[in-house]
């Protein structure tokens, strides 16, 4: 969007008038009459009109030359960015394996574009006015809409017998299991790391999958059946786990036969396990994690595990509304033509996102986005510019060169040819950020769709850029001229290639020299990037950098650092710091309100993006001391006193000493213990 042009006074006709009429007090008191119909008054108001003239043409320079010269290094206000979030369709009934009476259900699609919004809501207000004090209707805010990024394919499992396999603690494989065999889930000792894998030559990425589990004893005890120390993962390829989430543990930790239901991660990947003759599966594995207080102390026992059907599915959306096939108007064949979008700000086209000029003959043309931000050397070539912010389409002008030859940048759409956009979208801001559980309406219903909701909070929505933060990145573009010297500069370059890359970006960045300890003759600057992840308690896995994002961000910085100079792309290593406090509330009745004041406050102030003393992330390198803890707590209302506290670092027992990082360190929160007496 071009730079808006401020005004160095914006004082009005009625403004100067105003003025001069209150200084009639001060400067002349014999002066009683200020009416319209006084001669004097008459003046004021020509001097006014005057000034008035004056000051207009004063705003015509405001601040020109600084515009001019952001203009003239390519800098325009940087558009919002749209705000993203997974979510999850529940089906009417599950999709099923073939079964001895049935064939297999067919696949369900949930196409790209599918729109889900908040649900509207009317808040009531009272009147101050009203002395009866009724609550009086308030306006509904505006619901937010998102809309699918991909397809969402959604298919039954082949068969209901997957294959069984367990590993050990290091991962080596030590049984096969047949589908009626009754075996034991870990060893005869179980240690944290063994797993049992499930495969299955269907692809259920993203698939929303019940499992029934049949256990005829009770056999796995010592554990929390409520929190067993299981984890859950999906094969994602390169020898990666991601996550998978148990929605329902109806064995409570293989105990009892039940239903278990998971949303297995996207992007998984097939691989071949067991003896050579096997084919290529999608593995979900159950992990037993380490947990010295809460642990099996026998292995639990499984007679059968049996694939019952999908219930759902879980995709990427963002925050937008999908507008199709709009006609902008007709080009008139001059140079320079500007059509106006219906809708904006708009989002980043995709490849499915083009702009098209008719033909003769009734077809269309697709013409290119000039994604340079300007037309450049492409006379003659069928570009155009797109003005995010305002929604404005432009193309090539006509400029006259010094010789007096005309020069045409771009091409002109021929007189008389309709303009159209096949497909964008609108949307972005941060009130996208909505927290989880908030889309959970359907703007058009879909046929076996139950309902949609997001499980987690949606991230990375931000305003369009102010011209204040546009000046002061031109100062940073100026200072750091695209090429990396300063620790400064590897940081601010870093952050505006993944706000482009991978949008919406990075929540923190730091870049370090080289490790001390390093061997070696030339040991490569540490850059540590730090992940948007709106959790209270983000687990590290979370946290960490994903390949592609490693590799493209050393690829670039690379172009920009000076010869010899080497970066290493990295995440922080976290470090897992748990808190145990007892308390005391000055009544029985506030004892509720006061644990959870005390969890929301050490979940964010122990965060590595929203923690620290300032609230804008802990600090890198930071230590924490127990007085940190006692006075973010001690002013919590309704607390009476702190009993004891005391601190614990992953790995350590806990204590009073305090959590020593080094340079490279930022801390995570597990789960803290509150206790009221």
């Amino acid at each position: 969007m071009p730079l808006p042009k401020p005004n160095l006074d914006n004082r009005t006709f009625q403004d100067i008038v105003d003025e001069a009429k209150q200084r009639i007090c001060q400067l002349s008191p014999e002066w009683t009459d200020h009416n319209v119909s006084d001669p004097g008054v008459t003046l004021i108001e020509l001097f006014a009109w005057m000034t008035e003239m004056l000051i207009y043409r004063l705003n015509q320079v405001p601040e020109r030359n600084l515009i001019s010269f952001l203009d003239l290094l390519g800098i325009e206000l940087q558009p919002p960015e749209a705000a993203r979030a997974e979510v999850t369709f529940t089906l009417t009934k599950p999709l099923l394996p073939p079964g001895p009476q049935r064939p297999r259900d067919a696949p369900l699609l949930i196409p790209a574009g599918t729109e889900i919004t908040t649900r509207q809501r009317r808040a009531a207000a009272v009147d101050p006015q009203d002395g009866n004090g009724l609550l009086a209707p308030a306006r509904a805010a505006e619901p937010v809409v998102f809309s699918t990024d991909t397809d969402l394919e959604l298919r039954a499992p082949e068969s209901d017998r997957p294959r069984i396999l367990l590993f050990d603690d290091e991962e080596k494989q030590r049984a096969s299991v047949n589908h009626d065999e009754r075996f034991a889930v870990f060893s005869a000792k179980p240690q944290a790391g063994e797993s049992l894998q499930i495969g299955t030559p269907t692809d259920l990425s993203g698939h929303t999958l019940e499992l029934n589990v049949t256990c005829e004893t009770i056999d796995g005890i010592g554990i929390d059946p409520d929190d067993p120390p299981l984890e859950w993962e999906g094969y994602c390829g390169r020898n990666q786990w991601r996550k998978a989430i148990c929605e329902k543990d109806g064995t409570r930790g293989f105990n009892q036969t039940g239903a278990i239901v998971l949303r297995l991660p996207s992007g998984m990947r097939p691989r071949r396990s067991g003896d050579a003759t096997t084919t290529d599966r999608y593995w979900v594995r159950c992990r037993l994690r380490q947990n010295e207080s809460n642990q099996y102390q026998k292995p639990p026992q499984v007679q059968q595990i049996r694939l019952v059907g999908v219930w759902g599915g879980t995709v990427s959306a963002t925050q937008a509304v999908v507008i199709r096939n709009e006609l902008l108007g007709v080009s008139d064949g001059a140079p320079g033509q500007r059509f106006q979008l219906a809708g904006h700000p708009v989002l980043p086209l995709d490849p499915a996102e083009r702009l098209q000029v008719e033909n003769d003959d009734g077809s269309w043309t697709d013409w290119r986005q000039a994604t340079a931000g300007h037309f450049g050397d492409s006379e003659g070539q069928p570009h155009f510019l797109l003005h995010r912010i305002s929604g404005e389409i432009c193309f090539g002008p006509q400029i006259r060169e010094p010789d007096g030859q005309s020069r045409q940048y771009g091409d002109i759409p021929p007189r008389g040819r309709r303009i159209r956009m096949t497909r964008y979208r609108v949307g972005g801001g941060a009130s996208g950020n909505v927290p989880a559980g908030s889309l959970t309406e359907l703007v058009r219903s879909l046929a076996y769709v139950d309902s949609v909701t997001n499980h987690e909070a949606a991230t990375g929505g931000c305003d369009a850029e102010d011209l204040e933060r546009a000046r002061l990145r031109a100062r940073q573009l100026v200072r750091t001229g695209q090429r990396a010297v300063t620790t400064g500069d590897y940081e601010y370059l870093a952050a505006q290639f993944l706000r482009e890359y991978r949008p919406p970006g990075v929540a923190r960045v730091r870049c370090l020299p080289p490790d001390p300890a390093e061997q070696g003759p030339n040991p490569p600057i540490r850059l540590l990037l730090v992940l948007p992840v709106n959790k209270p308690d983000p687990k590290r896995e979370e946290m960490e950098v994903p390949e592609d994002v490693r590799v493209k961000v050393e690829e670039y910085l690379k172009t920009c650092s000076m010869l010899t100079t080497s970066v290493r792309v990295r995440a922080p290593r976290y470090v897992q710091v748990r808190v145990f406090a007892r308390m005391k509330a000055v009544t029985p009745e506030e004892n509720n309100a006061v644990r959870r004041e005390a969890e929301i406050r050490l979940y964010r102030f122990l965060h590595p993006i929203h923690g620290g003393p300032r609230g804008n992330g802990w600090p890198f390198g930071r230590a924490l001391f127990l007085t940190d803890v006692i006075a973010l707590l001690q002013t919590i209302p309704g607390l009476d006193y702190i009993e004891w506290l005391t601190l614990q670092r992953e790995g350590d027992d806990p204590g009073a000493g305090p959590v020593m990082l080094e340079e490279d360190h930022l801390i995570l929160s597990q789960r803290h213990r509150v206790e009221l007496i």
